[in-house]
């Protein structure tokens, strides 16, 4: 998929009367062309939230992060990095991940972000290191995922991060 390509679909959004929602499934897209395709879902009003799913190899970096949790929305945003393939090699996303928690703005109530898989050692270095920095976070287990949460400044403004399966 190249930008051209990403800017033919992203220029139909403004003819939608009504976006409820937009959900992606993205494979093998660099940084530039994930912030492209942030730079396009900023122009248009999307009323309920937005959903990506990334391949775990994906290169994701902080400004990248940023740029995507603070695309305004009614309801909730949420980034997914699926399981690896056999051909994939999963990259470093502590980085992004204590971005995503430190971010200041609260532009979209509800964000997530989940990763299907991750090695056993470096969730435990990030949860611990996200329990040191929000001491008013916690901690949980649901359907054998682990998960940290931080509440925002209104009841239904949450920053959550899910780790589905440790190896």
């Amino acid at each position: 998929m190249n930008e051209e390509f990403l800017k033919s679909v992203f220029q139909l959004f403004p003819f939608c009367l009504e976006l409820g929602a937009v959900s992606m499934h993205i494979k093998n897209l660099k940084e530039n062309s994930l912030l492209e395709c942030v730079k396009w879902l900023k122009k248009i009003d999307i009323k309920s939230g937005i959903c990506m799913s990334l391949s775990s190899s994906a290169e994701i970096t902080p400004r990248f992060i940023e740029d995507f949790f603070t695309i305004a929305s009614q309801d909730k945003t949420a980034i997914m990095f699926r399981q690896l393939d056999d051909s994939e090699t999963s990259t470093n996303k502590r980085a992004a991940i204590l971005r995503f928690f430190s971010l200041p703005d609260w532009t979209v109530p509800a964000r997530y972000l989940t990763i299907e898989q991750m090695d056993k050692e470096t969730t435990e270095l990030i949860f611990g290191e996200l329990e040191h920095l929000y001491p008013n976070g916690g901690v949980f287990y649901e359907n054998g995922a682990k998960a940290f949460h931080i509440s925002g400044p209104t009841p239904t403004s949450i920053a959550q991060l899910e780790i589905r399966k440790m190896v």
